[in-house]
C-alpha cells in the first residue's frame, strides 16, 4: 500500500469524508490530486535511482523536487479537512528533503517564508527547525544569488530572529511592518491585509489554479497564521477569513479540551 492509501485507506464504505477546509474544490477532487503527487513522487524515485547508477549520486535539485511534492501533499491534506496528526509526518518528510536541497543559486525566498511559516504552525521537532535555520543562513551568507532575493526579514522573525532585510515581495514587506506594532494595533492590520491577501499575490504561480485547474492545493495565508501565532495576537475579528488556517493556528488548544 503507498503513501496516500496508508494515509487515507478507509474500509467502512461509508461516507466519512472530513470537513472541506479549502474553498471551491470538493473532497473528491483533492484525494485525486494526492494520487497525483504520490505517482509523480513515486516516479522521482524511480528516476532518482538511475541517475544514481549513471552519475553517483543525485544533485540538490533532485531532492529538492520531491521535497516540493511532499509540500504540495501536506497542503492538499489540509484543504479536505485532515488532522495535523497525519499532515505533519509528510511535511517533516518535506523538510528533510528540503534540506538536502540546497545549492548556492537557491532563490526561492516564497518558498522559504512557506516553509517557516508552516513549520512554526505544525509545531515541527527542534531537530528538523535546525534544518529550515541551516538552510535559509547557509542561503543568507553562501548564496550566489542577487542580494535582493536572499532571505527577508520577515523570513527570519518567522524562525525566532531578527535582521534587517527590506523584501523585494510588496506583501512580505507589509506583514513584516505589521510585526513591528503592538498587539493592540496589529490585530486590525492583520484583518484588513487577510481581506486583499488573495490580490497582493496575483503573481504568484498558484493564483487562480483553481479556475485553471492547475493542481489546486487551496490557498492559505501560512504567513499570516505563523505571524499570529507568534505574536500572541486576537484572531477572533478574522478567524472566518477564507485565507486564514484558524484550526491549524488553535489546534493545541482543541488537543487540550
Amino acid at each position: 500500500m503507498g503513501l496516500l492509501g496508508k494515509l487515507f485507506g478507509r474500509g467502512s464504505g461509508k461516507d466519512d469524508s472530513p470537513k472541506i477546509r479549502a474553498q471551491y474544490k470538493n473532497y473528491k477532487y483533492f484525494k485525486k490530486q494526492l494520487a497525483l503527487w504520490e505517482y509523480f513522487i513515486k516516479e522521482n524515485n524511480e528516476n532518482d535511482v538511475k541517475y544514481k547508477e549513471e552519475h553517483g549520486d543525485v544533485t540538490p535539485f533532485h531532492h529538492r523536487s520531491t521535497g516540493s511534492l511532499y509540500n504540495c501533499m501536506a497542503d492538499c491534506m489540509y484543504s479536505m479537512g485532515d488532522s495535523v496528526e497525519n499532515i505533519r509526518p509528510v511535511f517533516l518528510t518535506a523538510i528533510d528533503l528540503f534540506a538536502k536541497g540546497w545549492a548556492e543559486n537557491f532563490s526561492g525566498m516564497a518558498e522559504l517564508v512557506e516553509i517557516a511559516a508552516k513549520s512554526v504552525l505544525l509545531d515541527i521537532p527542534d531537530e528538523y527547525f535546525d534544518k529550515v535555520k541551516e538552510f535559509m543562513h547557509k542561503t543568507y551568507d553562501s548564496s550566489k544569488i542577487k542580494n535582493m532575493w536572499k532571505p527577508d526579514s520577515l523570513t527570519f522573525f518567522l524562525i525566532g530572529e531578527e535582521t534587517e532585510r527590506k523584501s523585494q515581495v510588496p506583501a512580505f514587506e507589509k506583514l513584516y511592518k505589521i510585526t513591528r506594532l503592538p498587539k493592540e494595533k496589529a490585530e486590525p492590520k492583520i484583518k484588513a491585509y487577510l481581506e486583499g491577501w488573495y490580490k497582493m499575490h496575483s503573481d504568484a504561480p498558484w493564483y487562480d489554479a483553481h479556475i485553471r485547474n492547475l493542481r489546486y492545493r487551496g490557498y492559505w495565508a501560512w504567513e499570516v497564521a505563523a505571524v499570529v501565532k507568534l505574536m500572541g495576537l486576537d484572531d477572533e475579528s478574522f478567524k472566518d477569513n477564507p485565507y486564514y488556517p484558524y484550526d491549524l493556528v488553535h489546534y493545541r488548544d482543541q488537543v487540550a479540551l
